[in-house]
């Protein structure tokens, strides 16, 4: 089974969250990435976090990574709506991981 590599620098942080959408516990590792910021939306009357890409940005988006599936990956897209759109990206650490950016 193929394994990919999420970061998760807003409410996919929330352990309770990743569970109620991919209806499993995941382990996480702390991880950073850069050429990117954080801005609030709003969606539905509500504000969430979204990655905006800003290449030469310096600042660090702190934030974890977590393994899941390919079914779990087609989960995590559900939820995350057209409002974002999924990208490949290479944290601070050097690994490879997918990244939701506002769209």
């Amino acid at each position: 089974m193929t394994l990919h590599r999420v970061f998760a620098y807003g409410t996919l942080k929330n352990p309770e969250k990743r569970k109620s959408i991919i209806l499993r516990e995941t382990n996480i590792e702390e991880d950073f990435l850069t050429g990117f910021r954080v801005e609030m939306v709003k969606l539905n009357g509500i504000f969430y976090p979204a990655a905006i890409h800003e290449p030469l940005s310096r600042d660090k988006i702190r934030g974890a990574t977590f393994m899941v599936s390919e079914a779990e990956l087609e989960k995590l897209d559900v939820y995350e709506s057209d409002a974002y759109k999924r990208i490949r990206v290479k944290l601070l650490s050097g690994k490879q991981s997918w990244l939701y950016i506002k769209a």
